[in-house]
């Protein structure tokens, strides 16, 4: 199966139709089940992927301009999912390599990025899908201004309890997570340091965090942001969290029994969607969520998303070192947040380099 098949079928696109030459297909769908996402295949294999609320009508408009469509793929979806499915869909597109038709912004990254320029997509590549691939190449950026103006932060910071628990995640983190950490360092990612009450430290690459170390009580917890995409049943969890699209909430897990965490705002919308049953998990939902943190105390999966990333991304949150140590040791987590960093990196700079602290990146960045 190739690449383009396999991501069609594990995002459960059931319809397949070939259309090569047709001008009408009227007779592929029943009327009450023309609203959903499409594929258009393409002679010269690119793809162009929309929404409608009757694909039949649409496949009629897109024929008057593409003379050259091959194949279509359908997948009914209610209205109220459309917008966020096909970015979603479309996001995954863009990750495997695959040229899509009539985008522009986040999706249209196929062309050389700033990135790019310091790491070829060979080595990107090479990187995404060797999880024991780690890369500390290049040289370390020299900046005294910079470094005495957050020296006070970092020299507070190192005062704090469970300093250095915070220390050995956050070593492993940049380990597994970033590539040619020397080299982009500052430029595509920012290390901060936050000696808060209940913050430590913070990844940010492009306009977005990607992992922080939170104190909370007597522990620490360690937010990770990561592509949805690699996780082992992923279609079942974003199924599952689509249930109340753009509602952010938290699940976790208390003797195998789930509860509901409310993430910021529309604490009574959450609240009905519950009452309804609309968040009740099935076997499939919760073992796809509970495989992940299932002996990890207090932690918990979000559908929180910054706009950067798109809507490929989710958030784990987990307590204490030793329970983040060893989620990182998981081959499809790296892979996940590899897969998100490396997209944020190529859309851009970091925008938070100001706030770069590098006596803890001293710390942080150590090879084996």
């Amino acid at each position: 199966m190739n690449t383009v098949d396999s991501l069609l079928a594990v995002n459960q696109f059931d319809k397949e139709f070939y259309v090569e030459g047709r001008e009408a297909v009227a007779n592929l769908l029943p009327k009450n089940s023309r609203c959903g996402i499409y594929v258009l295949h393409f002679r010269d294999e690119t793809y162009y992927v929309g929404q409608s609320v009757d694909v039949i009508r649409r496949y009629v408009e897109h024929r008057r301009n593409y003379s050259d469509i091959i194949k279509l793929s359908f997948k009914k979806v209610d209205f109220s999912g459309l917008d966020y499915e096909e970015r979603y869909i479309r996001n995954a597109f863009q990750d495997n390599g695959l040229k899509l038709r009539g985008v522009v912004g986040i999706y249209s990254l196929l062309g050389e990025t700033d990135f790019d320029l310091i790491m070829f997509k060979s080595e990107q590549e090479n990187w995404l899908n060797n999880p024991h691939n780690y890369d500390y190449s290049g040289s370390r950026m020299i900046n005294p201004a910079l470094r005495k103006t957050h020296e006070g932060k970092y020299k507070n910071l190192m005062r704090k309890p469970l300093f250095q628990d915070a220390i050995e995640v956050l070593r492993k983190y940049v380990r597994v997570g970033i590539p040619r950490v020397r080299a982009s360092e500052a430029s595509f990612w920012s290390c901060s340091c936050l000696p808060s009450p209940y913050i430590y430290a913070r990844i940010n690459m492009n306009w977005q965090e990607v992992f922080s170390v939170n104190k909370r009580e007597n522990k620490l917890g360690f937010s990770f942001q990561m592509a949805l995409s690699p996780l082992r049943k992923h279609t079942q969890i974003r199924d599952y969290f689509n249930a109340l699209p753009g509602v952010p909430f938290a699940v976790g897990f208390e003797n195998e029994d789930y509860v509901i965490i409310p993430q910021e705002r529309d604490y009574d919308l959450l609240e009905e969607a519950w009452n309804l049953g609309k968040l009740e998990l099935d076997d499939d939902h919760y073992d796809a969520l509970h495989y992940y943190i299932e002996g990890r105390d207090d932690s918990t999966i979000s559908s929180y998303r910054y706009g950067p990333a798109g809507e490929d991304q989710i958030n784990f949150l987990i307590e204490g070192k030793d329970h983040a140590l060893s989620f990182l040791d998981d081959k499809t987590i790296i892979t996940a947040i590899r897969k998100l960093n490396l997209r944020l990196m190529r859309l851009g700079p970091c925008n938070f380099n100001g706030s770069h602290c590098l006596s803890l990146v001293d710390l942080v960045i150590q090879d084996d």
